[in-house]
């Protein structure tokens, strides 16, 4: 884990350099800046505000070491190690008292449009009504918020990714100690379900189609946008991987439960030409179709399709 002065300040360049935001994601965030605060430092460059201010977006801090205050128009809050507080935009708030061993991680982020949308709209509606919110302590916050930073330190690849994941974490894990339980409706769980399956049938209708995101979106009176979030809400993935998946699900069933000869298959599932098919295939199987039925024939040991050829015919 993180541990140094100069990772966190690395970390800090990396992070804040880097355009970190989700917009298909079940909760669509945009991380604004990432910090390291050492108390000793501010006071040095005078570079803290122990005066009323406010933000536009949501603001969250977590001391590493000491303590910190924050004073509101009609309330104070302090916060130790391993608890956050999270402003809400346009929330007035200073800063009289922090202990000159205060070391700190602080975040700025903001819900994106949508994020009211999907299986955690929840979330929203959860600090909606939150000026402030101080959660109780717990280390699993400030493991989220050094693992953020340990992302940024090390870079390793797909790390904004990983990086947009934890914060989703941390903010989901927040929500639910606001309103804890379960907090999707049943009524908006059973339209999201419907929407997939809706999806779902319009796909395995038109399966022989060059199907694509357009052709769905226009199908469900959705922006393309829209819809990626409810399939990736109620079925966590996209809709070009809903749609491949349930592409190769039609592939391996024709392959496995049918006579039909590869041709043939491949015309039912959209594909012009058996090659074409062939390569699509194999990006999600290590063999070709007809080395697939090949085999799942000998598993099952029976008798393999006429015209199959021990899977040589069409590969």
């Amino acid at each position: 884990m993180i541990e140094k002065k100069s990772d966190f300040l690395k970390s800090n360049q990396r992070l804040n350099a880097t355009v970190l935001r989700s917009d298909c994601s079940p909760l669509p965030i945009e991380i604004l800046s990432i910090r390291y605060v050492e108390q000793a430092l501010e006071r040095v460059n005078q570079t803290y505000t122990p005066y009323m201010h406010q933000h536009t977006y949501f603001e969250l801090h977590l001391p590493l070491v000491g303590t910190q205050t924050y004073l509101l128009r009609d309330a104070e809050v302090t916060v130790k190690p391993h608890e956050v507080v999270i402003f809400s935009p346009n929330t007035l708030h200073a800063i009289p008292y922090s202990s000159d061993d205060l070391c700190k991680l602080s975040v700025g982020y903001m819900l994106l449009d949508g994020a009211e949308c999907g299986a955690l709209s929840w979330v929203v509606r959860a600090f909606a009504g939150q000026r402030y919110f101080k959660t109780r302590a717990d280390e699993r916050y400030t493991r989220l918020l050094l693992e953020i930073f340990q992302e940024g330190s090390q870079r390793l690849p797909g790390w904004p990714a990983v990086v947009m994941c934890l914060m989703t974490q941390l903010v989901v894990a927040i929500a639910r100690e606001i309103v804890p339980g379960d907090l999707t409706e049943p009524a908006e769980r059973d339209s999201l379900r419907k929407r997939a399956e809706s999806i779902e049938r319009f796909i395995q209708d038109n399966i022989s189609a060059p199907i694509t995101n357009r052709m769905v979106a226009q199908h469900m009176f959705l922006s393309i946008r829209q819809l990626d979030r409810a399939v990736m809400a109620e079925r966590g993935m996209t809709l070009k991987h809903l749609i491949d998946s349930m592409r190769m699900d039609e592939a391996r069933r024709l392959l496995t439960e049918t006579d039909m000869e590869l041709k043939e298959i491949s015309v039912a599932l959209g594909f012009s030409e058996i090659s074409s098919f062939n390569r699509y295939f194999r990006r999600f199987e290590p063999v070709s179709p007809g080395a697939y039925r090949k085999q799942r024939c000998e598993a099952k040991e029976g008798r393999c399709p006429p015209n199959s050829d021990g899977g040589r015919k069409g590969d």
